[in-house]
């Protein structure tokens, strides 16, 4: 995940800032919760958009399949904000399983939330549910 991570890429400047925005969520979180301000941190990995256009090196459709969907991230948005007012959820990564090493844990257990059929249309009534019966 690009500059979450201390490392060579993408260098001290994006790392810096995206740091900094984090401990400004995370900030705000600790100050403004007793008027009923929460704010989450959404750090999506590659998403497949127009963007990857622009790249000296085109990004195959193949490559842009197994990338973050855009609808990926409006599903999760939608989740985070459907959440009861009582949580908070400080600090959201999402990647793409393409590697066994970022699934940590039981490979099984994730299988069930790494390979479910995206976009799915029912997310809104289960966001609810969740929302209800939390």
């Amino acid at each position: 995940m690009a500059g979450r991570f201390i490392g060579g890429f993408p260098g001290p400047l994006y790392t810096a800032a995206k740091h900094g925005i984090v401990a400004m969520s995370h900030s705000i979180n600790m100050q403004e919760c007793v008027h009923g301000i929460r704010s989450c941190v959404f750090l999506p990995g590659e998403v497949a958009t127009a963007i990857l256009d622009k790249r000296p090196n085109p990004v195959s459709a193949e490559e842009r399949a197994r990338m973050v969907q855009p609808q990926d991230c409006a599903d999760l948005i939608l989740y985070i904000a459907l959440l009861p007012k009582r949580l908070v959820m400080n600090e959201v990564d999402a990647e793409p399983d393409l590697e066994p090493r970022l699934c940590r844990g039981d490979r099984t257990a994730f299988s069930a939330c790494c390979n479910h059929e995206p976009h799915d249309e029912h997310l809104d009534e289960r966001a609810r549910t969740n929302a209800v019966h939390a």
